[in-house]
């Protein structure tokens, strides 16, 4: 009975109105959020600042003569299967991030590189490639969302493509990793 009172007097009423108002706002504003959808929100940001914020040390390299994008990153070295994971991890959700921009749309062929340091017979340390995988864009852009694609499906995307691995990667990943990244089918 006390809040049918409050209402009735004009100060009150007011005050009850902005609190619904509001409460309305975030509402939807939360629910637009939840329900957006992200791969379109990316679409006109600067494809090269969102490699930059997306992939760990993220380098953008475009092949205009043959239609070819490249993104390189970061993926700390702690032994081989671990490598291999996080590339195939931190891959999938910086692709999510970008797939959907209409710069990266513009090239056929996307690859996507993780780097490390790796350390030669004779103890020099460079930075390499330790994993490669090349994609037709075609098949990216039939994915709806890669918060669903597992890593087995993500590598299956690239098609009569194969998955590169530094030498000293793939000399020693277990079996069970080495069939997710080279599937014999």
């Amino acid at each position: 009975m006390e809040g049918v009172i409050l209402l009735g007097k004009k100060k009150n009423s007011f005050i009850w109105l902005r609190i619904i108002a509001i409460t309305l706002i975030i509402m939807f504003a939360s629910i637009g959020t939840a329900c957006g959808d992200n791969s379109t929100k990316n679409t006109n940001v600067s494809l090269n600042k969102l490699v930059s914020e997306k992939f760990e040390n993220g380098k953008l390299i475009l092949d205009k003569n043959n239609s070819i994008l490249t993104i390189q990153f970061t993926v700390p070295y702690t032994n081989e299967d671990n490598f291999v994971t996080q590339t195939l991890y931190n891959g999938e959700n910086g692709v999510e991030e970008v797939y959907k921009n209409n710069e990266f749309k513009k090239y056929k062929i996307f690859r996507l590189e993780s780097m490390s340091d790796f350390t030669d017979q004779y103890g020099k340390s460079t930075k390499e490639v330790g994993m490669r995988l090349t994609f037709p864009q075609t098949e990216l852009q039939k994915v709806e969302s890669f918060d669903n694609v597992t890593n087995e499906q993500f590598v299956q995307l690239q098609g009569s493509n194969r998955t590169y691995l530094h030498p000293s990667v793939g000399k020693n990943i277990k079996l069970e990793t080495r069939q997710i990244i080279l599937p014999t089918n």
